[in-house]
């Protein structure tokens, strides 16, 4: 802050604005916001593989059975 015995010096002229600006100012303090808490998604550790359907009208044998597949999914034959 600027001190009285400053102010002597510059009695008759004033206070020149250079020797304002090198006076130094107390520090603001900057307030934080504090946002709120989010919880940790928890990712996957393998990557999924994505089943893979044959083409219409192909017929595959799975664990002993039959399934005949439409393009989308496999349907059991009995």
């Amino acid at each position: 802050m600027v001190k009285l015995s400053d102010f002597v010096r510059f009695k008759d002229e004033g206070i020149p604005f250079s020797f304002m600006r090198k006076q130094k100012r107390p520090k603001k303090t900057k307030k934080n916001s504090r946002s709120p808490s989010r919880k940790r998604k928890r990712t996957r550790r393998t990557k999924r593989k994505p089943i893979k359907v044959p083409p219409r009208g192909v017929i595959i044998r799975k664990k002993g059975k039959l399934y005949k597949s439409d393009g989308k999914r496999l349907t059991l034959i009995e």
